[in-house]
């Protein structure tokens, strides 16, 4: 029989018509242009054009009037380097120049991205070839016209430019030499110059005999290069080290072109003044580092260093996730090297409209241009806003409120499309009611999460001196995460431990305490990342850095505590946001080994460690055919061993432990789990023999130690049965990888029928089973919030929104930074996105500290500020969810701990160096 009918398509709908002449009354008016911000002002559009902004405006009858009173509005951000909507991968990889490849020919208009970063107000973007390349191939220039065909994306009258490459991707250093087996020259920095120079010395002479009239082969690869050096192509050249950035500006001179922008850009603060000399801007990350050793020097303060040294700066994603926030990251210049807000709206307003010329048409709300504007719900540079309108051109393509009105009609259509494709089996291959994974009739109903069991750490109390003193934090607004914000609240402290938290009234302060005024300031406890490798994997491409994973299938006696480097700079860039304890979480094979739980300050992993052996992680094994990661989104070529390509990951049959495993989407290892539960399939059963016969093995040789006790003949010791005793006995949790509904299921089947602790790690689709979780008392360690949705037909903040589901559903949970150390130190930015789309702050706050803290077994020590806890806080200027707020100080223990890091001290080195001789 034929199938049935598509239908209705499954991705958003355009919203729907809203008239040519509209007015946005009242709103505070972020212009990027010459009027800076105007509170209590209009913007009036007609005919896709802005025609005025200002307070008190005049418009037509007829104008269609939208309330901005409270709200905010800004100019369609803008990103300068997106791989968004690009057919068939972003790389022609066969050569080390590809001038002649065009990025406009395979543009893909259906791309769901578009609307998803519409939904967050980004309106246009560069959309740029792959790094494989020296000379790579030709950009595309494009605003976000959802449901346009692939030339009506096109910006016409936009400069036509090229992508160049430097460092370790064109080398392909940080991936092997070649895919294919064989080096593909150059395989250094040297060659890359060389390169480029070469090709730039065959173009000239295409020219000269070209304007001779001499009778020459078309060569599309030099026309290219020859529009460069005649001025009619810009050029975006990716790169990281100051040494090679400098290279090509003395390559470009020499030559005689300009470099339009230099992409990525992250040791640009090192020659911010020859970048700015030549002319050329800047576009980087607001704050990744670490990721590969070109990316070591990065520092947060990239972007506002040099923007003060004169380089007109962008921030851009690199990242379809990423490209939906670029507010947020824009307010990261106003937290790394004090730009002002306005100034700091203009990295992803005007300035990449200026650094792609196409500023006489958009990037900013001025009379004239294209009417490319967003409407905020709240300060646009706060992750705490959402976009609730965004126009380009003048055209409505996306309205927050018509998305969600459409949802319930989207819902049932997959519903029909579900039941219409249907293959008709036994319980429609669903489980029986009364197995283990639906809990069954006879299931007993859990009250709350009950966390696991404590465990004595093996690290005795820090003693001080025989008469500490007693410290008093005053003044602050204290946030305790256990109850309520006390204005003007007190925290006592003594040794490593906090006496009191209260008001003025309630908490006596000793004559001989030392008082720390803390006036307009905010204290809070100690975030807790419950999932992540900071100070055992340093830099993620590079091997010898990473200590986190092992070979092997069943390794329970791995102790990833004793590997902890306690001056690792991942360490210190954490803690110097407020993250001052780790869960860290061992990788690799089945049973990985045992989890550690640390404070990020002390001497050694001994004194670091409050839980050192905190539980058994656990992958299980996929069912064949069954392996599933999540969409790879960081799509420039040779940041991952197999490129843009997830399919060669899969084959790998491993997880990718590389950057852009978690981005987002975090890092996930085989996935599949397969459980032998009442109800599951033949392969899954045979999936989980071998965990099965290892536990059986386990059970023997516990059963033959105990028996020593009554006399019974000495057993010789196996490490791996010997560390899974205590967790056969219930003394220690098991911590399981599970993604998808089917996975979070059969792991919970699993761990019930082998009578285990469970904790779910990552749980992409836990909202899919809370029912489960909650009955079953199960928690989650939560994967990104600032992930991509997890199917094109999902809406497009699941992710933002599935924290606010399952506070809703009963299920415990923390926010987690998904196993990425470089960026532990954005845990709060996960939060305050959460607390957007549906999560209380109260609850947010939790989920970064309390939550954390009490699903590891550790509420009764860390999480809050009570009495009778260790002295884990920090101190901020203003409220931890903006990305403005800043740092001041912190607590592990009641010690003072250093906030400083090679990127501060970086930061402070180059900010000194002197400017150069006007």
């Amino acid at each position: 029989a034929a199938p049935p009918a598509v239908g209705k398509t499954l991705i958003p709908a355009l919203p729907p018509a809203i008239a040519k002449s509209f007015v946005i009354r009242g709103a505070t008016v972020w212009t990027s242009g010459k009027a800076g911000i105007l509170k209590n002002a209009d913007v009036l559009v007609s005919g896709g054009k802005v025609v005025a902004v200002g307070v008190g405006l005049s418009a037509p009858a007829g104008t269609l009037e939208i309330d901005g009173k409270g709200k905010h509005v800004t100019p369609g951000m803008i990103d300068c380097h997106s791989h968004t909507a690009v057919a068939g991968g972003v790389n022609e990889g066969s050569n080390i120049v590809t001038a002649e490849c065009r990025i406009e020919d395979v543009l893909n208009p259906d791309d769901v991205n578009i609307y998803r970063q519409l939904a967050g107000g980004t309106t246009a973007a560069n959309i740029l070839h792959g790094s494989a390349n020296a000379i790579g191939g030709q950009n595309a220039v494009v605003k976000w016209r959802w449901g346009a065909d692939a030339d009506g994306l096109l910006v016409k009258g936009a400069p036509a430019g090229i992508k160049f490459a430097l460092g370790e991707n064109p080398t392909r250093s940080n991936s092997g030499f070649a895919r294919d087996g064989e080096p593909r020259y150059p395989i250094s920095r040297m060659g890359v110059e060389r390169v480029i120079r070469a090709r730039f010395l065959a173009a000239k002479d295409y020219l000269r005999r070209k304007k001779a009239g001499e009778p020459i082969r078309p060569d599309y690869q030099l026309e290219a290069l020859g529009e460069i050096l005649e001025g009619k192509r810009l050029v975006h050249s990716h790169s990281y080290r100051a040494d090679e950035i400098l290279m090509l500006i003395r390559v470009a001179d020499e030559m005689g072109f300009k470099i339009a922008t230099f992409q990525h850009v992250l040791e640009g603060y090192k020659v911010a003044d020859e970048i700015a000399k030549h002319g050329a801007g800047g576009s980087t990350f607001s704050d990744w580092w670490g990721y590969k050793i070109e990316a070591i020097d990065a520092i947060p303060q990239n972007g506002a260093l040099m923007t003060r040294r004169g380089v007109t700066m962008s921030f851009n994603s690199d990242d379809n996730e990423l490209a939906r926030r670029l507010n947020a990251d824009a307010g990261k210049a106003v937290r790394w090297g004090g730009l002002k807000p306005e100034e700091a709206l203009k990295l992803v307003t005007i300035n990449p409209a200026r650094q792609l010329g196409i500023d006489r048409m958009t990037g900013s709300l001025e009379a004239g241009k294209d009417a490319d504007v967003v409407l905020w719900s709240g300060d646009p540079l706060a992750p705490t806003s959402r976009a609730e309108k965004t126009f380009v051109d003048g055209t409505l393509y996306f309205d927050r409120e018509a998305d969600l009105a459409g949802r319930k009609e989207i819902e049932a259509e997959k519903t029909r499309l579900v039941a219409a494709f249907k293959t008709p089996s036994p319980n429609n291959g669903e489980p029986k009611a009364d197995s283990p994974i639906t809990g069954g009739q006879g299931a007993e109903k859990s009250q709350g999460v009950t966390p696991p069991r404590a465990m004595v750490s093996s690290n005795p109390p820090v003693v001080y001196g025989k008469e500490f003193p007693v410290t008093a934090l005053v003044g602050a607004t204290v946030h305790p995460a256990s109850g309520p914000a006390i204005e003007k609240g007190v925290v006592l402290m003594q040794g490593e431990r906090i006496l009191a938290v209260g008001d003025a009234k309630t908490v006596k302060i000793p004559a001989k305490a030392v008082i720390v005024k803390l006036d307009g300031k905010h204290v809070w406890p100690g975030m807790v990342d419950a999932n992540n490798t900071v100070g055992v994997n340093e830099i993620d491409s590079r091997r010898e850095t990473q200590d986190a994973r092992e070979q092997g299938t069943f390794q329970p006696e791995l102790f990833v505590a004793h590997v902890v480097n306690p001056d690792s700079e991942a360490i210190k860039v954490a803690r110097a946001e407020g993250v001052l304890s780790s869960f860290l979480m061992p990788s690799g094979g089945t049973f990985s080994g045992e989890a550690a739980l640390i404070n990020l300050d002390g001497w050694t992993w001994e004194e670091m460690a409050i839980r050192p052996s905190a539980g058994l992680v656990v992958t299980l094994p996929g069912v064949p055919g069954r392996r599933r990661f999540g969409e790879l989104t960081h799509l420039d070529d040779a940041d991952h061993p197999f490129g843009d390509n997830e399919d060669e990951y899969l084959r790998a049959g491993q997880a990718p432990q590389v950057p852009g495993q978690g981005r987002p989407g975090g890092r996930r290892g085989p996935g599949g789990a397969a459980g032998a539960a009442p109800g599951a399939s033949t392969a899954e059963a045979d999936a989980l023999k071998p965990v099965t016969e290892f536990l059986e093995d386990a059970r023997r040789y516990q059963k033959a130690r105990d028996a020593e006790a009554n006399g019974a003949p000495k057993h010789d010791i196996d490490p791996k049965f010997e560390a899974m005793i205590p967790v056969l006995k219930g003394e220690r949790p098991v911590f399981v990888r599970a993604s998808s509904k089917k996975e979070i299921e059969t792991a919970v089947s699993w761990a019930k029928k082998e009578g285990f602790a469970l904790t779910i790690v990552g749980g992409t689709e836990a909202d899919q089973c809370a029912e489960l979780l909650k009955k079953e008392n199960v928690p989650v360690l939560l994967g990104h919030v600032l992930a991509l949705p997890s199917a094109p037909d999902a809406a497009y903040d699941e992710a933002f929104t599935k924290p606010g589901r399952l506070v809703k559903a009963g299920v415990k949970f923390a926010l987690t930074g998904d196993g990425e150390s470089e960026k532990v130190r954005n845990l709060a930015q996960h939060a305050a996105t959460a607390s957007a789309f549906g999560l209380s702050a109260e609850d947010a706050l939790k989920a970064i500290t309390l939550w954390p803290a009490q699903i590891l077994g550790v509420g009764d020590k860390i999480g809050s500020l009570d009495g009778g806890k260790d002295a884990n806080l920090f101190v901020t200027d203003g409220d931890l969810f903006l990305t403005t707020t800043k740092v001041l100080s912190a607590y592990v223990k009641g010690k003072p701990v250093d906030l400083t890091s090679k990127q501060s001290r970086l930061y402070d080195r180059w900010k000194s160096r002197p400017m150069p001789a006007k």
